[in-house]
């Protein structure tokens, strides 16, 4: 992957909120794959939220995963920083098949409806 692209997907893909930003943010409350609730305001807390909006059919998606798994690896031990992989629109199913095949290692959340990413 270019540098280029890995800037691209850095950017564009990834939304990094500061507690000061994260206050005016809409805040929301999605279920995790595992059905539990999960709201954005519990973790305001944090210094840094990253939030990977993705969905099964998204090529992009599966290309930057590697990427996004080396970032939160990196950032693993650090407890003012959580990641969060935003599902827009798939079924529980199918979000849970692009994760295995993935080895997604991060809380899922899922946006059945789009309210978040749209």
């Amino acid at each position: 992957m270019s540098q280029g692209l890995k800037i691209f997907i850095f950017c564009s893909l990834l939304v990094i909120t500061t507690v000061g930003i994260a206050r005016a943010t809409y805040d929301f409350t999605l279920s995790s794959l595992n059905n539990q609730s999960v709201s954005l305001h519990d973790f305001l807390g944090r210094k840094i939220i990253v939030m990977n909006f993705w969905a099964s059919w998204c090529d992009t998606c599966e290309e930057e995963m590697p990427q996004l798994l080396k970032l939160k690896e990196k950032y693993a031990s650090d407890p003012d920083v959580v990641f969060f992989g935003i599902n827009a629109g798939d079924s529980p199913r199918a979000a849970q098949k692009f994760v295995d095949k993935l080895n997604y290692s991060y809380n899922i959340l899922m946006d059945v409806d789009k309210q978040v990413s749209k």
